[in-house]
């Protein structure tokens, strides 16, 4: 999970933590994103925004959610970038966009099935590079008045380089098998659909 998820800044994080009530999972993974990284006065002037997000602050937010977890596990955001680079092979135009923007936690949570829990293979699923929501409507739409993440093109450099890589990749979207590469998952129907060519 993104550290910025308690910082209380935007109604797209409390909507996020609404969603998250009374779920349950085995292992946390915190993920920090460092608020205005560039803007040294903002962080000081937002100082407790900035607080909430630290680790010890983020863990008692999402335990007051109802959340439950067996683990808890914060790691630098260097642990998952580096992770991801290795996963990429040193790709040099994953890294000149891994410089510019950061993955989405989407993206992490990927590199972690395959890097940190050795999973053979990862299924996306809810993944379409915008930040549209499942479970509500995103406030930022209107705020932003765009769809576009600003993590979409390190997202899609990063899948498709995993997946020319590694081969351990599938997807139930559309759209992400067409801007990434990655093979789309079978559907039933199409399982089990008569093969046209054969006709």
């Amino acid at each position: 999970m993104s550290s910025v998820l308690t910082s209380g800044k935007n109604a797209s994080n409390r909507l996020a933590l609404e969603a998250l009530t009374n779920l349950e999972t085995g292992t946390l993974y915190y993920c920090p994103r460092q608020m205005y990284r560039n803007a040294p006065l903002k962080r000081l002037l937002h100082f407790r925004e900035v607080r909430a997000c630290g680790p010890r602050s983020f863990e008692q937010a999402i335990r007051a959610t109802g959340v439950r977890f067996d683990a808890f596990t914060a790691k630098p955001l260097a642990y998952y970038i580096d992770m991801i680079r290795a996963l990429c092979a040193g790709d040099r135009e994953v890294d000149a966009l891994l410089s510019v923007k950061h993955p989405s936690t989407g993206v992490v949570a990927v590199a972690l099935g395959l890097a940190a829990r050795g999973y053979r293979q990862v299924i996306l699923s809810g993944f379409s590079f915008e930040i549209s929501h499942a479970y509500a409507e995103n406030p930022l739409i209107g705020t932003r008045g765009v769809l576009t993440s600003k993590h979409s093109d390190t997202d899609i450099a990063v899948l498709r380089r995993i997946s020319e890589q590694h081969n351990s990749l599938l997807t139930t979207e559309a759209i992400v098998a067409e801007r990434t590469g990655i093979p789309l998952l079978p559907t039933k129907e199409a399982a089990t659909a008569p093969d046209l060519r054969a006709i």
